[in-house]
């Protein structure tokens, strides 16, 4: 992660595997949250976000469906 910022990351700092595979290293599947933070994007991916981000993937391909259908 800190290549692709081009940027070490900060000691408060943490990776964020979304889909929570650690060996899956596609940025797609990367975010960093902020340690000790009460804020969005402070939790890692089996916290807060997690299910939220299934839940956008699954309603992305129904709707992806439904434009399939003539």
């Amino acid at each position: 992660m800190a290549i692709a910022l081009g940027r070490p990351l900060s000691s408060r700092e943490l990776v964020d595997h979304m889909d929570g595979v650690k060996t899956n290293n596609d940025l797609a599947n990367l975010r960093i949250y902020r340690r000790g933070r009460n804020e969005p994007g402070d939790t890692t991916g089996y916290g807060t976000f997690y299910h939220e981000w299934q839940m956008a993937l699954a309603e992305v391909e129904r709707l992806r469906a439904q434009l399939r259908v003539p």
